[in-house]
């Protein structure tokens, strides 16, 4: 029987280990209706959960805490999720009785080219019948519609407050300039070769000349040109840091782990800082977004209050 070992390989939590938990174990009840295992595998799979995870946590966090994250994020999701669609259920509001059966056509025809057999293969790879496939349709419909009509439609953001949060946060709404980088690599034992390489910049050499020549062994360290890039962003701390000091055509050694670097700042981009009609839809979107958010945790912690929410996750998930 397959373990819990198993699964968290799949979803980036290994070595995580725990015997009474199998696949076919639910990890939660919800009014008495269980969320399954294979359910949260899927939700992992098929979802945002671990790049969400991975975004939220430090670059450097270890993959068995973004596991966790992301199993934790990924179970909440589906516990919500059968509480809105019991909410529809108890309610007055319907769906026209096309609208599944009009959308499952849509998304054979847009993944499977209209390919009906093509279908049947994946669902036959996923463990799944057609109609358990149709169901999870109608429940995204579900799920979709009451949130509008629950969360978006009670959104409202005005012009004032567009021109409120341009004058009180301005930089939240202005991209950080890109900034060009290349990096050497070496071992890190070797000083030889980053003096020899620092030597032939001296001598007018272009850094990124340099990294094209760079050996499979240092490319495998992490050499190259990276192009333009916001160095926080895409970065490690420690080299996003390192060409925070740089002035342009500045280098900065580094090392870590087992490889040491030559970071070059090539250039910085050079643009007009935008004008508040340039940005308006973006602070609008943002706006938005943060307030249908707000709106969306709220009605979901009313239906939590309301609801009989049971975990059986072992300690070693939480």
């Amino acid at each position: 029987m397959k373990r819990l070992s198993a699964i968290l390989l799949a979803i980036a939590a290994a070595p995580l280990f725990a015997e009474t938990l199998t696949v076919d174990s639910a990890v939660a009840s919800v009014n008495g209706d269980p969320v399954m295992l294979s359910d949260v595998q899927a939700a992992l799979r098929n979802g945002p959960f671990l790049e969400d995870a991975r975004r939220a946590l430090s670059p450097d966090a270890p993959e068995a805490d973004v596991g966790r994250a992301a199993f934790a994020a990924a179970l909440a999701d589906l516990e919500n999720r059968k509480l809105i669609v019991r909410k529809y259920r108890e309610g007055e509001l319907r769906m026209p009785d096309y609208a599944v059966d009009r959308a499952a056509t849509e998304r054979i025809e847009k993944r499977y080219g209209g390919d009906v057999h093509a279908l049947q293969l994946d669902l036959a790879r996923e463990g799944l019948t057609y109609s358990e496939w149709k169901d999870g349709i109608e429940e995204n419909l579900i799920v979709t519609m009451m949130r509008q009509t629950f969360v978006g439609a009670n959104v409202h953001v005005s012009p004032g407050d567009v021109v409120r949060a341009w004058e009180t946060n301005r930089a939240a709404y202005v991209d950080a300039p890109r900034v060009r980088v290349a990096m050497a690599a070496f071992p890190a034992a070797d000083t030889n070769a980053p003096a020899a390489f620092r030597a032939r910049l001296a001598a007018g050499e272009r850094f990124e000349f340099l990294v094209s020549q760079a050996t499979a062994e240092q490319r495998r360290l992490g050499a190259g040109d990276y192009g333009w890039v916001d160095p926080r962003a895409k970065l490690a701390s420690a080299f996003a840091d390192a060409v925070a000091g740089l002035r342009d055509g500045g280098v900065a050694e580094v090392v870590l782990g087992d490889a040491r670097y030559l970071v070059g700042r090539l250039e910085s981009e050079k643009r007009a800082e935008p004008t508040l009609e340039e940005t308006w839809e973006r602070i609008e979107d943002d706006l938005w977004t943060k307030a249908s958010d707000a709106l969306y945790d709220a009605w979901i912690a009313q239906l939590r209050d309301g609801a009989a929410i049971r975990e059986f996750v072992p300690e070693e998930l939480r």
